[in-house]
């Protein structure tokens, strides 16, 4: 989605310790988001930036289902999620680093506002938090999985690394029957929280710009 909106980013390793336990699934997903965040080191900038991190677990029954250690348990796991509902749940954190402005050059800049507001907007301060974390939940139904199914997904590689040992993106895409919420938070980093979350952080993805205090 940034490089989409044309925004430029740059993904950095965050040295964090994940919580798998001791906390209600969204509570989890939250604070391994906010852990991460807070682990980030980015280099010196000139501008404003920000730092996004993201965690996300899916739950069955009363079964949080993170990421398997092998592939003997990710076949356990698509097995628990055969033919059933599941949710998945994904915290989203964001931070604003530097002082925001309208008008300031920088990784989040925009256009420079048209007309004759052009020049009021270049001094214009924004008016937000620093930083910003929630969590989105999407329901999932998967059809009943054959063993040679299975077997085929763990050949493939793709629940390496997967909350839930799947990647709706790639072939688990076929074992869906329906789906309830946002798509890409099942991918991993839902899209529309996020438009929101860089909103409430003084920032229009859409637009490109900063939101003014004025604006509020």
């Amino acid at each position: 989605m940034l490089r989409a909106a044309g925004i430029p980013f740059a993904v950095v390793t965050a040295e964090a310790e994940e919580l798998v336990e001791g906390m209600a699934p969204g509570e989890l997903a939250l604070e391994n988001a906010r852990r991460k965040c807070g682990a980030a080191h980015l280099p010196p900038v000139q501008c404003p930036s920000f730092i996004l991190a993201a965690d996300t677990v899916v739950v069955v029954g009363e079964e949080v289902l993170g990421k398997p250690a092998d592939a003997t348990e990710a076949a356990a796991m698509l097995r628990r999620l055969s033919g059933r509902e599941h949710e998945v749940i994904s915290g989203v954190a964001l931070s604003r680093r530097g002082e925001a402005r309208a008008g300031a050059a920088g990784a989040a800049d925009a256009e420079e506002p048209r007309g004759a507001a052009r020049a009021d907007a270049a001094s214009a301060s924004v008016s937000a938090p620093v930083s910003v974390a929630e969590a989105a939940r999407t329901r999932v139904t998967f059809t009943r999985l054959s063993e040679p199914w299975i077997e085929a997904y763990l050949d493939s590689g793709e629940w390496q690394g997967k909350a839930g040992a799947y990647a709706i993106q790639g072939r688990a895409g076929l074992f869906v029957e329906g789906i309830a919420g946002e798509y890409s938070n099942v991918v991993g980093l839902p899209l529309r929280l996020l438009a929101k979350l860089f909103a409430d952080l003084g920032f229009d993805v859409t637009a490109r710009r900063w939101i003014l205090s004025s604006e509020v």
